[in-house]
């Protein structure tokens, strides 16, 4: 049997690891060429040119700045690394406060319910409250009709047996004698005589 190297396996095993980067702000071809070359560290696989999103009053990302164009990259890198060394990386290449910088893994989920939230405020809204109940192919849950159903299938099921057989009632307190008295005021009690103090 021949077996391979551990330099064979690793090669073999090769694994890319993806991040999408966002800035507040635009990001120049100069700041682009100086990342790569940061950002060669970890082996750079790719490295995106910038997309940038209209000036919006409140960037989704960035609560704290306000009108202000965001722009995204994406970097593939071959060594692994982690979105705030990512981050620390970029502010200190190109000197962008990290308030203004993101970084998310590829499959992030913050990330990806963001980009289900944009696609559906681009659907149209429809007013529910005017709008008519859809139709059910199901037959309605309630009624005259739906009730003698119900009873038919209750004639229809198996009559079930008790093991051991019917038992008597069993009792509860209203089942017990009462009494004609009142529990309050009915009977006096003993008053004592007192006895004197001296001896």
């Amino acid at each position: 049997m021949n077996m391979r190297s551990y330099r064979e396996f690793l090669i073999e095993s090769k694994k890319q690891y993806t991040f999408r980067l966002k800035v507040a702000g635009e990001v120049s071809d100069e700041h682009q060429e100086m990342l790569e070359a940061s950002f060669d560290r970890w082996g750079l696989a790719s490295l995106s040119k910038p997309k940038r999103t209209p000036i919006q009053q409140h960037p989704q990302d960035f609560p704290n700045i306000t009108n202000s164009e965001i722009s995204v990259m994406e970097l593939v890198l071959d060594y692994p690394a982690t979105p705030a060394e990512v981050a620390q990386c970029m502010h200190n290449t190109i000197n962008i406060p990290m308030d203004s910088i993101r970084v998310y893994n590829e499959g992030d989920p913050l990330e990806a319910e963001r980009e289900e939230d944009a696609e559906s405020e681009d659907e149209e809204y429809e007013v529910q409250l005017t709008a008519p109940y859809p139709k059910s192919d199901k037959d309605p849950q309630y009624g005259d009709k739906s009730n003698k159903k119900f009873l038919k299938d209750l004639e229809k099921m198996p009559k079930m047996k008790i093991s051991g057989g019917n038992t008597s009632k069993s009792q509860t307190t209203n089942d017990l004698p009462q009494g004609k008295l009142s529990p309050v005021g009915s009977t006096k009690n003993a008053k004592p005589t007192p006895k004197s103090a001296a001896r």
